[in-house]
């Protein structure tokens, strides 16, 4: 009997220490990505083309991207009308439109919402915002040494009001989001941490405001998680 009991036991403890270790290469995987962009988790995206590569254009302190350069890329129809300044977009079941200089978009003919910035016209392109191609397209985006990699792949988001600002050297470098203010509950939290090469931000980060941030696709094991952030806004 005591035999079995020590078995059991063992087998138990391997079992703990085996996922202990396995956690804690994770958070150590994830601690590199902060470190250094995120090549080394390229592997968890399921990608069919190679990403779509682009420096951001920032107008009004907002970072965009040209609309018809970048979805075409994807094998999207986009379809300009100019005179009421807008522009259709299609692929497949997918549809929606955007309206030049109207914050307004939607899914599929659902209920639009605003995003950091209005489409603009610069240098007779269409720009929208950089979360616009997650947002209401679900394609994957993130960030290399500050260039920005849109792709058809795993899209992760995160999205809460903002309790705590981190600060390093007088900048914030993360923002704890809760879906409740009032609570205390260490596992209502998710710690974003910011990039000065790796995250955009596309709206001012502010005790009690609501944001949407487009992360990396992992994250820690820890209480609360932590994850990176690409674009907040």
């Amino acid at each position: 009997m005591k035999k079995i009991i020590s078995v059991t036991l063992l087998i138990v403890l391997t079992v703990l220490w085996t996922t202990s270790f396995a956690n804690s290469e994770r958070d150590k995987q994830l601690e590199v990505a902060y470190e250094g962009g995120i090549e080394e988790n390229q592997e968890v995206a399921i990608c069919t083309n190679p990403p779509y590569e682009k420096d951001v254009t920032l107008m009004e302190d907002k970072a965009m991207l040209p609309l018809r350069e970048t979805l075409e890329y994807f094998g999207y129809d986009v379809i300009w009308n100019g005179q009421s300044q807008s522009v259709e977009i299609k692929k497949g079941a997918q549809w929606t439109a955007i309206q030049i200089n109207k914050n307004a978009y939607f899914k599929n003919k659902m209920a639009s919402h605003k995003l950091s910035s209005a489409p603009k016209i610069f240098e007779d392109k269409a720009f929208v915002p950089v979360e616009f191609f997650t947002d209401v397209l679900g394609l994957s985006l993130s960030l290399d040494q500050g260039r920005v990699k849109v792709e058809e792949g795993m899209v992760a988001t995160v999205s809460g009001t903002i309790k705590e600002l981190g600060m390093t050297d007088g900048k914030i470098d993360s923002i704890t989001l809760t879906s409740d203010m009032d609570t205390e509950d260490i596992g209502n939290l998710t710690v974003v941490h910011i990039s000065s090469v790796n995250t955009i931000i596309n709206t001012s980060l502010e005790v009690g405001k609501k944001v949407e941030v487009i992360t990396a696709p992992i994250m820690t094991m820890s209480l609360p998680p932590q994850r990176l952030g690409y674009v907040i806004y």
